[in-house]
């Protein structure tokens, strides 16, 4: 499908032993809206390597909050 990278919330217990690393590494975070209970909860795999070297930047999911 063309992917390079995926962006998971979740328990970093369970994701991490799959590969994630926290975003927070990558600098990517999350947005305010965002209610995750660590920032660590926020994670990312890189599916090609080196994908995510200049990306950084704020998750947030309003756009779609405004779709409902």
């Amino acid at each position: 499908m063309g992917f390079e990278a995926v962006i998971v919330e979740g328990n970093p217990i369970n994701y991490t032993s799959r590969g994630f690393e926290t975003s927070c590494n990558y600098g990517i975070v999350t947005g305010p809206n965002i209610g995750l209970p660590a920032p660590e909860c926020l994670m990312v795999k890189e599916l090609v390597a080196g994908s995510l070297k200049n990306i950084k930047g704020i998750v947030d999911y309003s756009y779609y909050e405004c779709l409902t």
